[in-house]
């Protein structure tokens, strides 16, 4: 579902991008331009998230009750859930981001813009951050009988 999603949003940016660039001025087709590029960055770890994700998951399974409740356990768990934050940052920032319109004024949207790259920056950032913890832990549990 988050990938039709993901195809939708980004099919009507590139629809905005392609109306926008009669009209807009060229600094704000470039900064808009750079924000999507970024976006598009921080898309391609969508996968890589669930794949450690999905992992971590099914070392989680493999260890027993009491492993689960340990600092193991704890570990895993919480290297899940960074994951489970930076893929709702990423969701988050989709759902807000309001690219401007031929209307917005120029310094307005290029303002707005430089503000929606630095957030998308830090989500590509937090999800970076996250699947090298995930995989680092991943390792160090799944080489455990």
């Amino acid at each position: 579902m988050t990938t039709l999603r993901s195809i939708s949003l980004l099919f009507c940016l590139v629809m905005l991008l392609a109306a926008c660039s009669k009209t807009m001025s060229p600094a704000v087709i470039d900064e808009t331009k750079a924000v999507m590029n970024l976006h598009d960055e921080a898309m391609a770890l969508m996968d890589p998230v669930f794949d450690v994700r999905s992992n971590l998951k099914r070392i989680l399974k493999k260890m027993d009750a009491t492993a689960v409740d340990s600092t193991s356990g704890k570990e895993i768990n919480y290297a899940i859930g960074e994951l489970d934050v930076a893929e709702e940052a990423m969701m988050s920032w989709m759902r807000e981001f309001n690219p401007p319109t031929n209307e917005t004024d120029k310094t307005v949207a290029i303002t707005y813009l430089q503000g929606e790259r630095t957030k998308v920056e830090a989500v590509k950032e937090k999800m970076n951050t996250a699947i090298a913890a995930g995989k680092q832990v991943a390792d160090k549990y799944s080489a455990q009988p």
